[in-house]
Formats: C-alpha cells, sequence, structure tokens
C-alpha cells in the first residue's frame, strides 16, 4: 500500500505519469521488483538506471559526429565554421549553407535553418545565379519544411491548447503566430508553379493544404489545382 501511495503522489505530477505508470505496470507483472516502482515513485533513481545512463551518455561521446545521426547541431557547428574562415566561391557557400539548414532543421533550430536559406537567397540575388534545378528543389523544400516546423513550436508548442496538434486543424487549433504557415504558403507555391513536374509534387501538394490549415484558410484559400479534397481529411473511424 505504502508504494501505491507514493505512486498516487507522483501521477499529480504530469512530468512524472507516463514514467511512473510504466514502472508500476513492470512491477505489477513481475517484470521489475517492486523495490525498484517504490525508487522511481521517490524520484531517487535506481543504480542500474544510473549506470545506464552513464553508459549511454558514454556511448553518444564516443560517437563520431560526422557519422552520427544524432549529431546534426555539431555537424551544423561544423559548417559554420567553414563559412566563417572565408575563402568559398559563391556556389560553395550555397552548398556549405543548405547542408547546414538541413542540420540545423534536424537539429531542432527551423529559425537557424530560414536564417541559413535567407543567406542563400542573398547571394543568388547578389551574384545572378541561376541554381540548378535539382538544388533548387532542394533548397526550397528545405525551407517550406524549416517554416511549417517554426510554425508547430511557435504555436503548438509554446501555445499550446485543446486543439493544438489535432489534425485537420481548425477552430482553437488555428495559429496564431502567421510567421511559419505564411512563409510555408509562399515556398511551397513557388515549388509547385516552378516543378509542376517534380515526382514528389503530390508531397507538396499535401503540405500546403496543411500549411493553409494552419492559417484557418482551408479550403476556400487554396487554389483550385491544389486543392486537397476535405474527404481525404476524414477519419476513417470514430474515436470514443
Amino acid at each position: 500500500m505504502d508504494g501505491c501511495k507514493s505512486l498516487s503522489e507522483l501521477f499529480r505530477r504530469p512530468t512524472a505519469r507516463c514514467a511512473a505508470l510504466l514502472v508500476s505496470c513492470a512491477a505489477a507483472l513481475g517484470l521489475v521488483p517492486w523495490a525498484a516502482a517504490q525508487s522511481a515513485a521517490s524520484g531517487v533513481p535506481a543504480q542500474s538506471t544510473v549506470a545506464m545512463g552513464q553508459r549511454l551518455a558514454a556511448i553518444f561521446a564516443a560517437n563520431d559526429w560526422r557519422g552520427d545521426p544524432n549529431k546534426p547541431a555539431q555537424r551544423a557547428e561544423y559548417y559554420r565554421r567553414k563559412l566563417d574562415a572565408g575563402a568559398l566561391s559563391a556556389t560553395d557557400r550555397l552548398q556549405v549553407l543548405l547542408q547546414m539548414a538541413v542540420e540545423l532543421l534536424q537539429a531542432g533550430d527551423p529559425a537557424g535553418a530560414i536564417n541559413a536559406t535567407a543567406r542563400m537567397r542573398e547571394i543568388v540575388a547578389v551574384k545572378k545565379l541561376e541554381l540548378p534545378a535539382d538544388f533548387d528543389r532542394r533548397f526550397r523544400k528545405t525551407d517550406a519544411i524549416a517554416y511549417l516546423r517554426l510554425g508547430e513550436q511557435q504555436n503548438c508548442m509554446d501555445r499550446h491548447g485543446r486543439l493544438a496538434c489535432i489534425f485537420p486543424i481548425r477552430g482553437s487549433g488555428v495559429h496564431t503566430i502567421k510567421q511559419g504557415a505564411e512563409g510555408a504558403v509562399q515556398e511551397l507555391t513557388g515549388l509547385l508553379e516552378r516543378y509542376p513536374r517534380d515526382p514528389d509534387v503530390w508531397q507538396s501538394e499535401w503540405l500546403l493544404n496543411v500549411a493553409y490549415m494552419q492559417l484557418g484558410q482551408y479550403p476556400a484559400g487554396v487554389p483550385k489545382r491544389w486543392l486537397v479534397p476535405e474527404g481525404r481529411f476524414r477519419s476513417e473511424g470514430v474515436l470514443g
């Protein structure tokens, strides 16, 4: 009973509910000793948990950032240093900036990625460059995804509400900070107009409709040639 009391107290703390539930279920099934469940409920980690954390930290530290998919921030910093060092042609700077944007996006920094793509636009404008089609498509797609993620961070995470992150987006789930969705609409529209035969055109159309949802302008605001019918967003089953 004391163990149950400890766990019930822990359940009142939202950030710990999932962990406590897993531990209590495991104890009930005999997968872990009840003492371990009590230890988790008290907030004191078991020795084995501490050892596991130390081992994972050591493995992470030992992995080379150049090949470890879990270290995009370190790779972004590498590309930043290359840019700061100078001595790069305009073409090489564009390549490095795009790769840095990709890594920043993977690291959860869409604002940093958007800043990198903005620097790319400046170089293209100043040098009057015409980008190769494959590179241009990748650049535009990266920028669009960065704007979509920025919108999610600014609205669904920072201003989380009852209808946030529920699809299709409507009601209070519509974004109040529009920067991300507006940027995504601009980039995706440009991508669809410039590359109508892109093999992944359906992805761009779908994301464009999502961005209009974020703005509260779906379906009326979506250009008809790219409109995804409302029926596509209906659930096949009933929840609850």
